[in-house]
């Protein structure tokens, strides 16, 4: 049986997968492994620690639903795919300082332990992205300038979110998230049901945004819009 020195390759060989990581094994380490496939710690549900310090990206379910992890060291990791930790439900921390781009789909989705995310380099979190995080406390993401929909979905115990950075709001951001006023100081483009549901109370915008039908349908919360020049906020429908 072939031996993978710097790749899993979960799709291509499977045998050597399961030799290298068993359904019982509860920790993996290589400081020489620089690449993985899809799919290659997938349902690894006895994983409680993982150390690449080498691992350069996170593909498609790359580390998804190991439900068991608790420790994870990638300090060289700079992408993130789509669901790469969906189902991570017992690890509490998380910082990626390499990260750079985007934030794939679902890619954190129901990580209903994590408290803290640092993302320091991202710059686009994809659709749900951080959905369902439910215990998410803290989150940094200084560089983002797109949140696409549904981005920050969900993640009840997120009280406040600094977005200096961000131009497009899209649909349902913030939905049943947040509990103070979003300062959106670059913010122009706006889509609908924000703050959905129990969803931010107040939103605060610097430059010219369009208020149109359903931007804001179902936030039962909100209380306070605040538009710095009404010279500067268009109505529609």
């Amino acid at each position: 049986m072939s031996e993978f020195v710097n790749t899993i390759d979960a799709q291509g060989d499977e045998e050597t997968l399961n030799a290298l990581v068993s359904n019982t094994q509860t920790s993996y380490a290589d400081d020489k492994l620089t690449a993985i496939c899809s799919y290659a710690f997938d349902h690894k549900t006895a994983l409680t620690s993982i150390n690449l310090p080498n691992l350069t990206a996170i593909p498609a379910y790359g580390l998804s639903y190991c439900t068991g992890l608790t420790s994870l060291s990638l300090p060289a990791v700079t992408s993130i795919g789509n669901y790469a930790m969906q189902y991570c439900s017992g690890i509490q921390s998380l910082s990626f300082s390499e990260v750079v781009g985007t934030i794939g789909q679902y890619a954190f989705s129901n990580c209903t332990a994590l408290e803290t995310l640092n993302l320091p380099k991202a710059t686009v979190l994809d659709t749900y992205a951080l959905q369902y995080c439910t215990k998410l406390t803290s989150l940094s993401i200084p560089l983002v300038t797109d949140l696409k929909n549904g981005a920050i979905f969900e993640c009840w115990k997120l009280s406040s979110v600094s977005i200096p950075e961000v131009i497009y709001l899209r649909q349902y951001m913030f939905q049943s998230t947040l509990a103070g006023i979003v300062e959106c100081p670059k913010v122009t483009t706006l889509g609908t049901y924000l703050g959905r549901y129990h969803g931010a109370p107040g939103f605060d915008f610097t430059q010219k945004v369009t208020i149109a039908a359903n931007q804001f349908n179902s936030n039962y919360n909100l209380s306070t819009l605040v538009l710095r020049s009404s010279t500067m906020c268009t109505l529609s429908n």
